[in-house]
């Protein structure tokens, strides 16, 4: 979805005319308001830390109510996404602590009429109708300890919208949930669900959950569920936007921790954010001269606008239809067929992807002495619509194995046997045993190992990990000329005489990519000297991992990044080149080089690389200062590396001394 300011002849209906001409009205109106108050006042902008403070607010007496929302300020969104920012626009100032945050929420949301609950973990603000069966919305976006795009830009957006819908008639009772903590800690949330009173449940129309808005590059925002299909409230979002700016928003399938965990608690929720992985998320760059507040706007009023319909005291209650969507939802996690198992985990992490608590009901040693803890989950696994129960085993801490009982599913073992073949293909082996065949699946791709085998109650179905070498593919496989085309789009042509592609995977969710050594000819007696010094490479990219099954991206900016990553290792590690001595001689920092041929997985770079979040702590050097390579990466990756922010951002800056690597990075940006 594109979103865009409505321009003149772009669209016919009278509904855009309109919008279009109050906006400039508004704006214009704004813009004189500003201009006399900052003449008067010398001030740089309008504070919203006393927009609020209105004594006899609307909510107060119920008079007055407005039949009309307003137009999203994005002056005041500037302000909103200053104040709420962990870093601070200005870098002589201190950083922004969650308690200073908390407090302003506190402040701003009083001052527009609000009542405030008291809980530790969250900050709700409360619209309550009259009717006490009332249709019941949650809006929830985090706050704490966060950069301006992730994810102060969410909470500004949802606290301007509880400013445009403060003196709104309705008869819809609004929740506004601000929590505290990163988009991956559920404490917070666990702990506001502990508290939630709600009578009942069936009032709750449903949860948006409000992400990272407002990047200047892509303009494109999305909805997200579990499974990829709408929620009522997504199917909401989306009416209102084709209707205003004539495009809907995609709802794509993709989880998230914190949705997980409010559709266990029986909570459909869908993320409203923008599709844009920035670079500089997890950074000290995410600043708040990133975002495009205009566009931030625009995705304010999206939301205000549906909010608005549904708050409409002329609009009958909406319960029947939502629990009509609402009921593709289920209280078991369903296990996509293709979804990578994450062996090696933790319970907390499998806890935390998957939103559920587990039950312990096992507790073992091996051979070897080690523990071995199993937990029991609901779940739902090859499309069967029946909850199987799914033990899963950690060994020493880490997932080893996984089981699914599937006794009382309603699967007889044939075809259980079927539903595995339309996912994995043909089984790759059997034995025989006293309860009849035993089938195997051994999936080099996957790193994957399955076997089945029949019991007098139905089936055991048991998932483990075994190590498998790189499968290599070849240029003319389907997807692997495509990032050959990626290759030598963004690696110089003098660099390719020295890197060899080599297009690979070890399994989705695995290594992204490598570098190493590659042997050299030194055969060739037509070499000069100097190419014979030159080390050459084989740079490896996960053709699993960049691309899905019909060959398209699963993400095109988080692909270049990664070859942003391998790039800059191949650079530190030139020794004909001046960059890293020159970086190591300027900061101090003595760093061995990663080109030995080990990948490089996801979780060495970041913890949680997705297709839109990106979020994590990897790549930093000594006080937590990037070294050379994640340096290089936002170099080239970041929109605006010339922010003075002292040691931080002179590292990033470095490589502007060097007149090849900054039009480089002009060319890298222009590819994108």
């Amino acid at each position: 979805m594109k979103i865009l300011k409505p321009q003149s002849g772009q669209f016919t209906i009278s509904l855009l005319i309109q919008k279009y001409k109050q906006k400039t009205i508004s704006l214009l109106f704004w813009t004189l308001l500003l201009l006399s108050a900052c003449l008067l006042s010398g001030c740089e902008g309008p504070s919203t830390a006393v927009l609020p403070g209105n004594a006899n607010s609307a909510l107060a007496d119920g008079s007055e109510l407005s039949l009309e929302v307003k137009d999203a300020n994005p002056y005041f969104l500037q302000e909103m996404i200053e104040r709420l920012s962990a870093v601070a626009e200005d870098p002589d100032e201190t950083e922004r602590s969650e308690t200073d945050a908390e407090q302003y929420l506190r402040d701003f949301l009083t001052g527009c009429g609000y009542e405030i609950s008291g809980q530790e973990s969250a900050v709700e603000a409360v619209r309550f109708a009259d009717d006490p069966e009332a249709d019941i919305i949650l809006l929830i976006a985090n706050y704490g300890g966060t950069g301006a795009y992730d994810n102060a830009s969410g909470a500004a957006a949802l606290l301007e919208t509880a400013r445009l819908l403060a003196e709104f008639s309705t008869d819809t009772e609004i929740r506004f949930v601000f929590l505290s903590g990163g988009r991956r800690d559920l404490d917070p949330v666990r702990g506001y669900l502990e508290n939630l009173q709600i009578n009942d449940a069936g009032r709750l129309l449903g949860a948006v959950q409000i992400g990272p808005l407002g990047r200047n590059v892509a303009r494109k925002n999305i909805l997200s569920t579990s499974d990829g299909k709408p929620t009522f409230l997504a199917e909401q979002i989306d009416r209102i936007c084709e209707a205003v700016y004539g495009e809907g928003i995609p709802c794509l399938a993709h989880e998230q921790t914190i949705q997980n965990v409010l559709l266990r608690n029986q909570i459909p929720t869908v993320v409203y954010q923008g599709s844009f992985q920035a670079a500089e998320q997890g950074t000290i760059l995410d600043r708040p001269s990133l975002i495009s507040y205009d566009f931030l706007a625009d995705s304010v009023d999206v939301l205000s606008r549906t909010l608005a319909s549904l708050m409409d005291t002329g609009t009958p209650s909406m319960q029947a239809k939502a629990h009509f969507y609402n009921d593709i939802r289920d209280d078991a996690y369903v296990q996509g067929m293709l979804a990578v198992l994450p062996f090696g985990g933790s319970v907390e992490m499998l806890e935390t992807e998957t939103g559920q608590q587990g039950t312990l009901n096992a507790v073992n040693t091996d051979n070897e002495g080690r523990e071995i803890l199993s937990y029991r989950y609901p779940m739902k696994w090859f499309g069967v619509d029946q909850i199987i129960d799914t033990d899963y085993y950690f060994t020493d801490g880490q997932l080893s194995s996984v089981m699914l009982r599937a006794d009382s599913a309603g699967v007889e073992y044939e075809e259980a046997i079927e539903r595995i073949h339309s996912v994995y293909g043909e089984y790759t082996g059997f034995s025989n045993s006293p309860s009849g065949i035993i089938c195997e699946w051994l999936l080099p791709r996957e790193r994957l190992r399955i076997e089945l085998t029949p019991n007098r109650d139905g089936f055991d179905l048991v998932f483990t990990e075994y190590d498998t070498p790189r499968h290599s593919y070849a240029a003319d496989i389907l997807g692997a000329s495509r990032l050959e085309e990626l290759f030598k789009r963004f690696i110089p042509e003098s660099a390719r005489e020295h890197i060899r592609l080599n297009c690979y995977s070890d399994g989705y969710g695995k290594s992204k990519g490598y570098l190493e050594r590659d042997e050299k000819d030194n055969n060739a007696d037509e070499d000069s000297l100097e190419e014979k010094e030159a080390e050459n490479y084989v740079l490896g990219l996960d053709l699993e991992d960049a691309l899905n099954d019909e060959s398209g991206w699963r993400d095109f900016y988080g692909s270049v990044d990664t070859l942003m990553r391998l790039y800059g290792e191949y650079l530190k590690d030139q020794k004909t080149e001046p960059y890293y001595q020159d970086f190591e001689n300027r900061f101090g920092i003595a760093e061995s080089s990663a080109a030995d041929g080990s990948p490089m997985a996801a979780d060495d770079w970041s913890a949680e690389e997705d297709w839109i979040t990106g979020e994590g702590e990897a790549g930093k050097g000594e006080e937590n200062f990037p070294d050379f390579v994640e340096s290089f990466r936002l170099f080239v990756m970041a929109e605006k590396p010339e922010e003075n922010l002292g040691e931080w951002g002179d590292r990033v800056r470095f490589f502007y001394e060097y007149e090849e690597l900054t039009e480089y990075r002009s060319q890298v940006r222009e590819g994108m």
